[in-house]
């Protein structure tokens, strides 16, 4: 790296290289006083004294180039950003720091805004002030103060709060592409009940309509969704799971199974964002010096909560896990957090102290996602918000960690989707397909009701690279579908204790079985969703994560086949079909004849056998070869 650290009598530098490069630069190894892995520079950065922070960052100014004005937003609802920070205020304009109350200050005087936009602007923060070259920022920021400057905002409250300040937001800048990025989280206020841990609250219905694109007005009873008459756009809001604020344990993964995530993580249309960790590292302060990281590197943040004590019928959460810090376990199973095992982010200005801080929880594992998210939108700005999420979730992957929890039972794999969600996701593959890989989008409207009958379902005869699939006979493959889509939650309070009653429609999907015609699947799912039912979407039940019969939670289905490549030749047929909601159930809501956005995201993957899967695919479409792009597909 070009980049160096002078720490007391040590010179400190980021090395990359293979080991053989390390290995013959033995010769240099006397002055050399230790190797780590990267992690801890993140620590020593923000150990630094102010000045040399100021002119790390200073560095770091001189090498951004900031976004345009048509560039989409990340807005972020909490204690305010930091505007004249000088890594946010190349992106970050003074009049798009908004208040929900006059009376309040717009500066972020609990120094946590500002921590989140650090990240959600950056993302690896540390990565970038050590780096060199250009580096383009593809996205703005925005903030709403939606936390008082003393004192707390009644529970009740909470979900008109964040309506009004999405409200502000898109007053002030009408015509910009935005997502919201919320942390603030309430604890389960109820019975210590699995049937009431993911029922959803008034603040997550509050989310739900927003993000179907309403604007709500909340009162005890429920919510009012105001109807302009014309079909909404959707937002997409991220939201963070909750962190564990009880006595933390050296057994973390039970303890995060028994702790249910937070309000409002219980909301359907959202992005749900967990944490994970790879800050394995020995802490670098000295009052710690006998502690070690608590969760091995790939494995759930023990500050992380879960959808496990959910009961069976609500929403999977997470969707994604990002990176949230680790905790340190020292002697006598003392645990407790450290700054060295956190997160590298911008201090507010008010701390009066620095100008780099270290955060831990889901509060920088949903503003690592608020990152991705915003480079999605800055490349694809065409993209609907339930796209985006879907990607965002087809890109996940389990670390090998996570994967050694996968039992052979569906239940067993249910419990790590309820952990971890779908993984860890990855831009590069979010972003564009490989030769490898290929990710398949299609955003379609679907009318899913007439009077009180199923009104279309879609048959998606995806350009598959059958020929190439074919060649690779038993190959094994692995295909992952995701359907995104937005409900509108039951205006009625009391519609929200069953699940059949609280989202305005359900939609499903079915893939083709590997014997089945296109017209013989199409008869099939038709059957099946007339008469209320689940079409299987074929193959084994082990042959897919958690199958036709758990993956239908929420508003966001995802599941992955693996199979051999022979198999998969003749797969590349989905059906999207309505289920049940009170649209169809209730005549007077005058909305049974209305047509529903939808995103269906289909990504396979070979193993690197030398296979072109996307070229195939390419020419179908017609896209030029040479231009690795997402494919969208409308059939």
């Amino acid at each position: 790296g070009r980049r160096r650290l002078v720490i007391d009598d040590r010179l400190v530098v980021m090395v990359k290289g293979t080991a053989g490069q390390l290995g013959r630069s033995l010769h240099m190894l006397d002055d050399v006083a230790e190797f780590r892995r990267p992690a801890p520079i993140a620590a020593e950065l923000d150990a630094l004294e102010a000045d040399d922070q100021a002119d790390v960052i200073d560095e770091l100014v001189g090498r951004l180039e900031p976004p345009d004005g048509t560039a989409p937003r990340v807005c972020v609802l909490d204690t305010s950003i930091s505007a004249g920070h000088p890594m946010l205020a190349p992106a970050l304009d003074l009049g798009d720091v908004h208040v929900v109350d006059p009376a309040w200050s717009d500066a972020d005087l609990e120094d946590h805004g500002t921590g989140m936009a650090g990240i959600a602007l950056y993302g690896e923060v540390a990565d970038h002030l050590l780096g060199s070259g250009t580096l383009q920022l593809p996205f703005r920021l925005e903030s709403v103060k939606i936390l008082p400057d003393t004192g707390q905002t009644e529970r009740e409250l909470w979900g008109a709060v964040t309506a009004q300040a999405v409200a502000i937001a898109e007053l002030s800048a009408p015509s910009h592409d935005r997502s919201f990025l919320l942390s603030v989280t309430a604890e389960h206020e109820g019975p210590e009940d699995p049937a009431a841990f993911g029922i959803p609250t008034l603040w997550s219905a509050s989310i739900d309509a927003l993000a179907a694109g309403r604007h709500v007005d909340i009162d005890d009873d429920g919510i009012e969704l105001l109807d302009t008459g014309e079909r909404p756009d959707g937002r997409l809001l991220l939201l963070a799971a909750g962190n564990i604020d009880a006595d933390l344990e050296p057994d973390h993964l039970d303890l995060s199974d028994r702790s249910p995530v937070e309000a409002p993580a219980q909301a359907w249309n959202a992005l749900v964002v967990g944490g994970c960790t790879f800050h394995d590292h020995q802490p670098t302060e000295t009052a710690f010096a006998e502690y070690q990281a608590l969760a091995s590197s790939g494995e759930l943040s023990p500050l992380s909560r879960t959808s496990v004590p959910f009961d069976t019928p609500w929403r999977i959460a997470p969707d994604i896990v990002m990176e949230a810090g680790n905790v340190a376990h020292g002697p006598s199973d003392v645990i407790g957090t450290v700054p060295s095992l956190g997160v590298l982010t911008t201090r507010s200005l008010s701390a009066g102290v620095g100008l780099l801080t270290m955060m831990e929880g889901t509060s920088p594992a949903v503003s690592h996602a608020a990152n991705l998210v915003g480079q999605l939108r800055a490349e694809h700005p065409g993209l609907w918000p339930e796209s985006i999420r879907a990607l965002a979730v087809s890109s996940a992957r389990w670390t090998a960690p996570m994967a050694s929890h996968l039992g052979t039972t569906v239940e067993s794999r249910l419990e790590v989707v309820r952990r971890y969600g779908w993984g860890v996701p990855d831009l590069e593959r979010a972003q564009r397909s490989a030769t490898d890989a290929l990710s398949l989008i299609a955003e379609r409207t679907i009318q899913p009701f007439e009077k009180s009958k199923m009104a279309e379902m879609h048959v998606h005869d995806l350009p598959w690279p059958v020929d190439v699939l074919e060649s690779l006979g038993a190959v094994e493959c692995r295909m992952r579908v995701a359907l995104s889509y937005f409900v509108e939650p039951n205006p009625a309070r009391r519609g929200w204790f069953r699940r059949y009653q609280y989202p305005s429609h359900g939609l499903q999907f079915s893939v083709r079985r590997p014997t089945e015609s296109t017209d013989e699947m199409r008869a099939r799912v038709n059957k099946a969703a007339r008469n209320g039912q689940t079409a299987a979407g074929g193959g084994a039940p082990g042959n897919w994560v958690i199958g036709p019969q758990r993956r239908h939670k929420g508003s966001l289905h995802v599941d992955e086949l693996t199979c051999t490549a022979a198999e998969l030749a003749s797969r590349g047929c989905v059906a999207v079909y309505p289920t049940g909601g009170w649209w169809k159930d209730l005549p007077s809501a005058e909305r049974r004849d209305r047509a529903v956005r939808y995103s269906l995201v289909v990504t396979i993957e070979t193993p690197e056998v030398g296979a072109d899967i996307w070229t195939p695919v390419a020419q179908q479409v017609g896209i030029e070869t040479d231009v690795p792009v997402v494919i969208e597909v409308e059939t």
